[in-house]
């Protein structure tokens, strides 16, 4: 892993996995989709309930605090970042941490 300002990520390759980054604090994990002329497109992967819009996605978020249900995930769904913050810096993934993780989830067993 590695980190990087907004300039170096932005001229990163779709499929960049990453997390924003503060001085010792690591947020969501996310890929990094295409980038535009000063955001990007980013792909929620902790949060990506399958949904058809906001509004869809607060209603399935509820349902699930509120009974025992088990909703579809959606990893194809994307959206902006939309932050423009300049300051930002990203904790940027290597290919053998990509691996490592995949190897570490083909380990976890089944919750059902």
């Amino acid at each position: 892993m590695r980190i990087v300002n907004r300039k170096q990520f932005l001229e990163m390759p779709a499929g960049t996995l990453y997390s924003k980054y503060q001085p010792c604090i690591f947020h969501e994990l996310m890929i990094k989709e295409d980038s535009l002329e000063n955001d990007f497109i980013h792909q929620q992967i902790a949060t990506a309930l399958e949904n058809t819009g906001s509004n869809d996605l607060m209603n399935k978020a509820a349902m699930l605090e509120a009974i025992d249900i088990d909703l579809p995930m959606d990893f194809d769904c994307c959206g902006r970042d939309g932050c423009f913050d300049e300051d930002q810096l990203f904790a940027v993934w290597s290919d053998d941490d990509r691996i490592a993780l995949i190897e570490r989830l083909q380990e976890c067993g089944s919750n059902e």
